[in-house]
């Protein structure tokens, strides 16, 4: 039977099918192929012994977080604690271009701003947009959800930027891990520590590990 993967734990990959999840093992094939199971694969399940037998040609993946087939990227990207990094934000724009992945860049914190910063961040705004990218707020919430129905896409972006509380806002019944900056570091600690396909409003969603840098191998 065919599905798709929306979660992987160790060597352990949860594949939904028919919106019925199946904990599967990879055969052994795909280890000599030097082929590794994505989140968001397309694959075919022998559901009687829980393996997966072969896995579909895919449209697009990212190294960093590891995930394929996406239809949206959304760059979350909070303006403080931590503040924006433009560095950061057109490497993320780079390689999921490359990847042939719409970017949305969702703007958080911005309630934390104050009148000085506000007028400093909309000049910011304005560029992103005139060069043709789609700028949203987290507080966004219809806007977004009518963006991601029926598409599959991936949160990525700094820890502490606040990717777990966007997913959270969307669907208050997931009850995602978040916690807040830490102090000594001066960045987000660690919250996710998976890459997983939520349904949220007749979409999926990834929730991925924040990171600070991008992996550009392969290009």
């Amino acid at each position: 039977m065919k599905g798709k993967i929306v979660r992987i734990i160790s060597n352990l990959y949860t594949v939904d099918i028919n919106s019925k999840k199946y904990d599967c093992r990879a055969r052994g094939k795909f280890r000599k192929e030097e082929i590794s199971p994505l989140v968001g694969d397309n694959v075919v399940v022998d559901i009687d012994n829980n393996y997966i037998l072969d896995i579909e040609e895919r449209k697009n993946e990212l190294a960093r977080p590891q995930i394929a087939n996406v239809d949206y990227a959304l760059i979350i990207s909070s303006v403080k604690k931590p503040n924006l990094s433009l560095n950061l934000l057109d490497k993320q724009l780079a390689i999921i271009e490359l990847n042939k992945i719409k970017p949305i860049i969702i703007l958080t914190k911005l309630d934390l701003l104050n009148s000085k910063e506000k007028k400093e961040i909309k000049p910011i705004i304005n560029y992103y947009k005139s060069i043709g990218y789609l700028v949203l707020k987290n507080t966004d919430k219809l806007k977004i959800k009518r963006l991601l129905k029926n598409k599959i896409s991936v949160l990525t972006g700094q820890s502490g930027a606040g990717k777990s509380t966007l997913l959270n806002f969307l669907d208050k019944t997931l009850n995602l891990k978040t916690q807040e900056i830490s102090k000594s570091l001066g960045r987000g600690i660690h919250t996710t520590r998976h890459v997983e396909l939520f349904e949220i409003n007749k979409c999926l969603i990834a929730d991925t590990p924040g990171f600070s840098s991008l992996n550009f191998e392969g290009f």
